[in-house]
């Protein structure tokens, strides 16, 4: 896996240029150069990526709120990213704790923008505490769950978005009996996937060329009884084509 994800910064440009679906304001603000050609380059081949990106974001956050309203009060973002939903939803502030996970590098990259925005007013300082938790999903991340303290008695929101296709199947499958291991029942996964038949898309050929061959190489791929053989019989509540989702978000595209 890349050390500062190439996939993240082009996710949250794609986010910022469709701010009325992602809801996420700050997006723009943490964006590269390099980040707005990179997803340039892929809007190329597939303009309606900002919408997918977006409607990606907006559903699993809304998800997540359901389980908050539910009073599920504890909340992992696996790989967050760039993920801003700390910073601007009035509903993190609900969430009694919330840890974000990611490579060492990723975790510095972001905080030294959060940290910098923030002295200069451009983004106020999180709704919850937010853990920053340096972990690699390709080693054991029990430590990782360990070091936060938590009641695990307690359900746990816990999002893997965007990143299951870079982690080898192996990893993935050891990453997901490990948070299997802590979460009470009826923990909710949100998680998201590449299927088998993506790889013949001109989007995955463009995404492969620019960063899978040497940045982020794609390494797994799932069809949904692959999900739910990995899982176990946890409570996936994410697996939905953009397609469907779309309907639901977008009217004016059903």
């Amino acid at each position: 896996m890349a050390q500062i994800a190439q996939s993240a910064l082009a996710m949250a440009y794609m986010r910022s240029l469709d701010i009325k679906v992602s809801r996420d304001t700050l997006a723009q603000h943490l964006l590269t150069h390099e980040a707005r050609a990179l997803g340039d380059d892929w809007l190329s081949v597939y303009p309606g990526l900002a919408r997918h990106g977006a409607l990606r974001c907006r559903y699993i956050e809304d998800t997540a709120i359901t389980y908050i309203n539910r009073d599920v009060s504890q909340m992992i973002n696996v790989a967050a990213g760039l993920n801003t939903f700390p910073y601007r939803h009035p509903d993190a502030a609900r969430l009694t704790h919330y840890a974000e996970f990611d490579l060492p590098e990723m975790i510095e990259h972001k905080r030294g923008i959060i940290d910098r925005f923030a002295r200069e007013g451009k983004i106020k300082q999180p709704l919850v505490k937010v853990d920053y938790v340096a972990t690699d999903l390709t080693e054991d991340i029990a430590l990782s769950f360990e070091k936060l303290g938590w009641d695990w008695s307690k359900p746990t929101i816990v999002v893997m978005e965007g990143i299951s296709y870079y982690v080898p199947l192996a990893s993935l499958q050891r990453v997901i009996t490990t948070i299997s291991g802590f979460l009470a029942p009826g923990s909710p996964v949100l998680f998201d996937y590449f299927r088998p038949e993506d790889r013949k898309t001109p989007l995955y050929q463009k995404i492969h060329q620019t960063i899978g061959l040497q940045k982020e190489p794609f390494l797994t791929f799932l069809d949904s009884a692959g999900v739910q053989a990995l899982f176990d019989g946890s409570t996936i509540v994410s697996d939905r084509l953009i397609t469907d989702i779309e309907k639901d978000y977008c009217p004016d595209r059903s």
